[in-house]
């Protein structure tokens, strides 16, 4: 059954934050490639955290590839043939943990905003420096071949209407797994750039290839007032996986502010399905147990 056809029966309950869960376990993500790193050093632990989310309910698990860019795997010595290997053993991974909990389970491939690769924090505030559009276009473009494999192509915390648009082009022509887009949010109307949710939506609307919208690692009060400006604006399916309610200061690199409890998310995740997701789930900070609660709602 594809994507499509899945989304078409019922909300979908999406994975939590995985670099959170390694964390968790132990695993030192202080590295340029964060969680990617442990494609490379520690595969297992990975496969261990995926089975953990299809334990919890999870319909869809996301590969660990959202700051695994070809320019940081090349960045390690790999050249494109390995890095995009890589990528591929990413989806692999995920695909091998569903085999083992659920195989109906879907797999999405982790593809993140150019601010990832950067590791400054700026996907949420996409303030990327001198890069050229068609610079932009071409880091998405160039990955795609290591996703070919998954569901669906998850393109997360994108920040702008500028890299919306770089995605869409970077799809054009696409005959792989059809693709999400997924904002970061500085406010529930504008995207962590200051675009109008609007203006990102108008970016990606003439490209086939994304077939859902939504939001992501933002505060979970601004989910359900910000699929109602996406719903005002497009057909398309939303979808909608915020962090615990912290917030990311790129400085000090840590989350800081309160996080919501289980019950507090799938309170709101209610309201967030009142308002159009048809996906819902976590993103940083949030845990299996967080997924567990969504999933019971």
């Amino acid at each position: 059954m594809s994507f499509a056809q899945r989304l078409s029966r019922g909300v979908l309950v999406l994975d939590g934050g995985l670099a959170t869960e390694l964390a968790a376990r132990g695993h030192d993500l202080g590295d340029p490639l964060w969680s990617a790193r442990l494609l490379l050093d520690a595969p297992e632990a990975i496969v261990e955290v995926h089975r953990a989310w299809l334990r919890a309910g999870a319909d869809v698990i996301t590969s660990a590839s959202y700051q695994a860019s070809l320019p940081g795997l090349r960045a390690r010595g790999l050249d494109r043939d390995a890095a995009i290997a890589v990528l591929r053993d990413a989806v692999a991974l995920a695909r091998r943990a569903c085999a083992l909990e659920r195989p109906d389970a879907i797999v999405a491939a982790s593809a993140g905003s150019y601010g990832a690769m950067l590791a400054d924090g700026s996907e949420y505030t996409g303030a990327f420096g001198a890069i050229d559009d068609d610079a932009l276009v071409q880091f998405h473009r160039e990955r795609l071949p290591g996703f070919a494999d998954a569901d669906v192509i998850a393109f997360e915390t994108i920040p702008s209407a500028r890299e919306a648009a770089a995605i869409a082009r970077a799809l054009a022509g696409h005959r792989g797994p059809p693709a999400w887009l997924s904002l970061q949010l500085r406010e529930p109307g504008h995207s962590g750039a200051g675009d109008a949710l609007e203006a990102c939506v108008d970016a990606i609307a003439a490209c086939p290839a994304i077939v859902a919208i939504g939001v992501n690692c933002c505060d979970p009060e601004h989910v359900a007032p910000a699929l109602t400006r996406l719903r005002s604006r497009t057909a398309l399916p939303l979808l909608a996986y915020p962090n615990a309610g912290e917030r990311y200061d790129a400085h000090a690199r840590c989350f800081v502010g309160h996080a919501r409890t289980p019950a507090e998310l799938a309170a709101l995740a209610g309201r967030w399905i009142a308002a159009g997701a048809r996906m819902v789930g976590g993103c940083c900070r949030t845990g299996p147990v967080d997924i567990a609660a969504l999933a019971a709602v």
